[in-house]
């Protein structure tokens, strides 16, 4: 469970990483409620792999 706790952190910080190298790249300004779907979005996911 640790580990599986684990893998979800460094797979967020992996997308919220993306997600503000992208919104530099093209000026956009992502809010965070924008943000929020994009990582719970993502999780959901990577857990169903």
């Amino acid at each position: 469970m640790e580990r599986t706790r684990k893998r979800v952190e460094e797979e967020c910080r992996r997308i919220m990483e993306e997600a503000r190298r992208k919104a530099e790249g093209i000026e956009l300004k992502i809010t965070k409620k924008e943000l929020e779907k994009m990582v719970t979005s993502a999780v959901i996911e990577f857990l169903g792999e």
